[in-house]
């Protein structure tokens, strides 16, 4: 294992090798969290060698940079008989202040690199620590018209969409508990943006799910690059206002008008500023007379400068605090660009990362923003002097409206690949989790699959198997039995498929499919709906769905639960029965007996959770089994939480009288009367 030291330049070194290597990590599917962990540390005990000795250094270049400061300010002072070799050696010292200035930046920068590893490190490991802690926003991203968007600069080919149903009963964004909090390690609001998207409309073309399973399989297995990679994306973390600054000045970049011009007043400066470095010598040699010559020269050049002051003034006012934007995306390229494994899609991404490095670009135009936040006194000083704001102008704009194309590139690749590192990260940080096998057989199987937004330790693996000939499964079982935990873990787990991540399942299998469900049903007052108006539209999604070219995947949880009894029974089994004539595939979880009749052990299958009661209470395994429930645990359960007893009683005639109505086609009525007959006042 070699020092994870993309952005220590020079400091890299190779390191004894560790049984605990990242790559040997990936490639073993039974690693443990122990082994993960002594990884980490491994790598986090690298980098803090590292980091020790460019703070080492860092305070040597320090000392030195202040006494070559010091020197250029004091050095003529010894030699002040003779003009000539005084200035020479202020000169001297000055010239050796800039490159011990430069030496000390760049040795800085390695170390603020190193930083930044360390600061993935511990998240990685605080994430395998705590596999359901928030690490970064898990909020839904914000877009709005104002904000300026970065387009991908992948290929996802066709695509579905999640409607605001599939993303509420799946949590994916339900902040430290939720699939997008869960996924989202990015540094900038690009990357969270571009991994919302990934969510909310995933890939249904089987050959682009491929590509991009095989590029977060290599970032996954490359630990050590992807950590790299995740560090010098870590440069832009505070930095989302400069770089939604940054996109639109270079996408709205223009050359400033009459080149010839610009050229013509960039030459005379220089030509001014020799003539008032002569005239001031002049002034200085006691020939005050010529002072006058240079006011003159000044008002002449602040003229000349008003002429293109407004044009100035449009042209650099939106390159103003992009500065930090730019120098965070030139240390992400850099990082990116070394560290990236050449595999899938990732080799685009690291080329348009690489071209933007080259020192015609970023670098370049790193240079010159430095200069564009100037202001005050000074700064108006130097414009109607030097003309400084027409120069830095001209240098800005040359560079971006050259290299306009590649630097829009290496924003979407910054952006695709801040998206892209979280689920890498997951799949090596979650133990147990794969990559599924994308099929062209229709079908969707699962085996011991797990809820990923459950805590590991005490989640209960399941299996699911649809395909061409069973492609319907009806779950029974009692509340808290595991139903409603059971439909979201196959919902999840497609999600992160469709994604190209890796699932928390032992082995999966699946066509592209459209997700749609029907587990959390809320009325809504803002539309005049009911909750069961709600559902009735939601689950109409079903029974008469939208064409498209994949099939669809229905997990449906109680359906009808917004009216009576005999209603709810009568549509769920007229709507399960439309469901099973239809060529798509279908998870539902029901109380209602009488639905398990329509099972048939081919097309649809019945399973159930299991519970039992103890001295404790309800006792549940989570594990599905095959064929119906058998059991009714509700006035179990009374009689467990010590209800009177002529209530637990008068519950037990209540389900006789009940069941008996309804194997005869009795009314609700007639069920009401006969039990006042038998005594009861009032049926609640």
């Amino acid at each position: 294992m070699t020092a994870p030291s993309a952005t220590t330049g020079a400091d890299s070194r190779p390191t004894a090798r560790t049984p605990a290597t990242a790559g040997g990590l990936a490639d073993d599917a039974r690693a443990s969290t122990e082994d993960r962990i002594r990884c980490l540390d491994a790598m986090a005990r690298s980098a803090e060698s590292v980091r020790v000795r460019l703070l080492s250094r860092e305070g040597a270049w320090s000392w030195v940079r202040l006494m070559t400061f010091l020197a250029a300010l004091t050095g003529w002072y010894p030699l002040r008989a003779s003009d000539l070799l005084g200035l020479s050696a202020s000169g001297l010292c000055f010239t050796a202040f800039l490159v011990v200035a430069g030496r000390h930046r760049e040795v800085r920068r390695k170390r603020e690199g190193v930083d930044r590893e360390l600061t993935i490190l511990a998240e990685s490991r605080r994430r395998i620590l705590e596999p359901l802690c928030l690490v970064r926003s898990g909020d839904r991203p914000v877009v709005s018209a104002d904000v300026p968007a970065a387009a991908s600069l992948l290929n996802d080919g066709f695509r579905g969409a999640l409607t605001e149903q599939e993303l509420d009963d799946l949590d994916v964004y339900a902040g430290a508990t939720g699939l997008f909090g869960l996924l989202n390690r990015g540094s900038t609001v690009i990357g969270a943006r571009r991994l919302a998207e990934m969510i909310e409309r995933p890939m249904l073309d089987p050959e682009a799910l491929r590509r991009r399973q095989t590029t977060l399989a290599a970032l996954t297995k490359e630990s050590e690059a992807r950590i790299r990679v995740m560090a010098g994306l870590a440069a832009l973390r505070g930095r989302d206002e400069a770089l939604e600054r940054l996109i639109p000045a270079i996408e709205g970049a223009k050359a400033l008008t009459g080149t010839g011009e610009v050229m013509a007043l960039r030459i005379w400066s220089g030509v001014s500023l020799i003539l008032a470095f002569y005239l001031l010598y002049r002034v200085g040699s006691g020939e005050y007379a010529v002072g006058g010559w240079v006011l003159a020269l000044l008002v002449v050049n602040a003229v000349l400068f008003r002429s293109r002051a407004v044009e100035l003034h449009e042209a650099l006012g939106p390159w103003r605090r992009a500065g930090a934007a730019a120098e965070g995306l030139l240390t992400a390229a850099l990082g990116a660009g070394e560290a990236l494994p050449r595999a899938g899609e990732l080799s685009e991404l690291s080329d348009a990362l690489n071209e933007a490095a080259s020192g015609e670009a970023l670098p370049a135009l790193c240079r010159r923003l430095a200069w564009a936040d100037a202001g005050g006194p000074m700064h108006a000083f130097f414009n109607y002097g030097l003309f400084y704001d027409l120069h830095v102008a001209a240098g800005i704009l040359k560079i971006v409206v050259g290299r306009r194309e590649a630097l829009i590139r290496a924003i979407r690749a910054a952006g695709d690949l801040d998206a892209l590192c979280g689920p890498a990260a997951f799949g090596w940080e979650r133990e147990g989790a794969s990559f599924p096998q994308i099929s062209a057989d229709h079908g969707v199987r699962i085996t011991a699959g797990r809820h990923p937004l459950v805590d590991p330790v005490r989640c209960v693996a399941n299996d699911v198997s649809l395909d061409v000939r069973t492609r319907m499964l009806l779950i029974t079982g009692s509340n808290m039995s595991g139903k409603s935990t059971y439909l979201r873990m196959i919902g999840l787990n497609t999600i992160l498929a469709h994604l190209g991540a890796a699932v928390c399942a032992e082995e999966m299998r699946l066509c592209p499919v459209r997700l749609v469900t029907d587990l959390r049903v809320r009325d809504n007052l803002a539309k005049h709906e009911s909750y069961f108006l709600a559902e009735v539209r939601h689950l109409k999604r079903l029974v008469a769905p939208a064409e498209g070219e994949a099939p669809i995947l229905g997990l449906i949880d109680e359906p009808f639960r917004g009216t009576n009894s005999d209603e709810q029974a009568a549509a769920t089994l007229a709507v399960v029965e439309h469901l099973k004539k239809s060529l798509h595939f279908f998870v539902i979880a029901t109380h209602e007996r009488r639905v398990t009749e329509l099972g048939d052990g081919g097309t649809a299958c019945n399973a159930h959770f299991q519970e039992n009661l103890d001295r404790t209470g309800m006792v549940f395994d989570y594990r599905l089994r095959p064929g119906p429930a058998a059991t009714r645990n509700a006035l179990r359960l009374l009689e467990a939480e010590a209800y009177p007893s002529e209530v637990t009683q008068r519950a037990a005639w209540w389900v006789k009288v009940i069941g008996a109505s309804s194997s005869s086609g009795g009314s609700d009525v007639e069920r009401i009367d006969r039990g006042r007959n038998d005594g009861v006042e009032h049926v609640g």
